[in-house]
């Protein structure tokens, strides 16, 4: 994968995050959205060893 499909993924999971936000979704259901974002981001790592998880990570969370 390049880091187009990287950032296209963690787009996809800010727009949910944002989204869980303005619901202010039930603290399972941010459980179970969180662990599907870490365990995605293990893949990724596994996948590429360039990847920076940090950055992925960051970019879930960037609220503007």
């Amino acid at each position: 994968m390049t880091r187009k499909d990287y950032v296209a993924i963690a787009s996809v999971f800010n727009k949910e995050y944002k989204r869980l936000q303005s619901y202010q979704a039930t603290p399972l259901y941010m459980e179970s959205f969180w662990k599907t974002v870490f365990d995605l981001r293990r893949l990724l790592e596994l996948d590429n060893e360039r990847f920076d998880s940090y950055k992925f990570m960051e970019a879930i969370r960037k609220v503007n």
